[in-house]
């Protein structure tokens, strides 16, 4: 799916990034990185593959509405025969309250870590059965096996632009951790005012640094222009 955006009077096409077939314990055991700048952190599976959105299968062992501070979410947990892991979703808790415990889930979303914990963001949950996970897991040991025979990577010689890169990312990141650190200031127990971090800011590049933060579960709006940090 392609979205556009507007960048300085101009519309820029954002391509949105493949899903890719996992299962939980590669989630779970891959490296995790963030990445620096506006682009989407990812876990690096599969020797060198960099995957920020992933497509699951699982079993449904328990599906709560739970409260951290201000903030309230949908944890559900599943389970795919290889680990468990949480889906939690702060945008709109009630949306997959009518997934039940034993149900068979297909879920889209984007993996993330927030201190030793790793889960998915959701952003569709559908329901399927047995059948469609045991085909699943099928297909993802046959791509183990194919993955095992291929030959490993040589690492790759690094060129002048992508030092450039580098360098225009790690500024970005600053700017990000910056604008994390007016968020925490500025709230007082019911979240930070979006317009005030803007203001305290005081550089354009605030809002991409938001919705960064928001992208990678570091911050969450718990309503309508109002920031808080988990």
């Amino acid at each position: 799916m392609r979205k556009m955006a507007a960048v300085d009077g101009q519309e820029k096409r954002i391509e949105r990034q493949t899903a890719y077939k996992v299962s939980i314990i590669e989630i779970l055991e891959s490296r995790y990185v963030k990445t620096e700048g506006w682009n989407p952190n990812f876990i690096l599976a599969r020797g060198e593959e960099k995957i920020s959105r992933v497509n699951v299968i699982g079993i449904v062992l328990s599906n709560e509405f739970e409260q951290f501070g201000q903030v309230s979410y949908r944890n559900i947990t599943i389970d795919d025969g290889t680990g468990s892991i949480a889906l939690k979703n702060f945008e709109n808790p009630d949306a997959f309250s009518q997934i039940g415990i034993s149900d068979v889930i297909l879920v889209i979303g984007k993996p993330r870590e927030y201190g030793s914990e790793r889960y998915i963001l959701p952003e569709i949950i559908k329901k399927t059965d047995q059948k469609w996970m045991e085909q699943r897991m099928l297909e993802l040991s046959m791509m183990k096996k194919k993955e095992e025979k291929k030959p490993k990577k040589q690492h790759e010689i690094v060129t002048e632009e992508e030092i450039i890169e580098k360098n225009t990312g790690e500024e970005k990141r600053g700017k990000t951790e910056m604008v994390y650190s007016i968020i925490k200031e500025l709230d007082t127990g019911t979240g930070a005012d979006f317009e005030e971090v803007i203001k305290k800011a005081g550089f354009p590049e605030v809002e991409n640094a938001v919705k960064k933060l928001l992208e990678n579960g570091d911050i969450f709006e718990i309503k309508a222009g109002k920031l808080k940090i988990l």
